[in-house]
């Protein structure tokens, strides 16, 4: 009866933690679901967007695009994607005596969920202003051609 008991008890306690654990899975960015939609933000910049586009066209050294999370603007929930510069920091070094690097925000952009906006950041102003959408609409696309026929 106890060892009945036991593995009743064990399993029980099982179910709990995936319970638990899968629980705040979509709201989390962290998780892979939100990790993915925060990649998938970027790569949209990178793949549709030139320097020109992003106001990057004068920048000489070399840039990568990071996701820095989600963020709210005007009651839409948005990605922001970040271009950052790394660069060495002169004459600085760590405890442990290694060379220390710092990243340098050189654009920002907010991609919505749906990936039909996408706005930039004017850092002097600090507001938003959008893009030419890059989105395809196919369905939208696909209404124009039947009537053109």
């Amino acid at each position: 009866m106890k060892k009945a008991l036991s593995v009743i008890l064990a399993a029980f306690i099982l179910v709990l933690c995936f319970v638990g654990c899968s629980k705040d899975a979509e709201n989390n960015p962290q998780t892979t679901k939100g990790y993915e939609q925060q990649m998938n933000a970027v790569a949209f910049i990178e793949k549709n967007y030139s320097p020109d586009e992003l106001g990057l066209a004068g920048v000489k050294a070399d840039y990568s695009f990071m996701a820095s999370g989600e963020q709210e603007y005007e009651g839409e929930k948005y990605f922001k994607v970040v271009a950052a510069v790394t660069a060495v920091k002169e004459g600085v070094t760590s405890d442990e005596g290694k060379q220390v690097y710092s990243i340098e925000t050189i654009g920002e952009y907010l991609v919505s969920q749906d990936m039909k906006k996408v706005l930039m950041k004017d850092s002097d102003k600090d507001t938003y202003s959008a893009l030419e959408s890059k989105q395809t609409d196919y369905s939208q696309k696909e209404a124009n051609s039947e009537k053109a026929e």
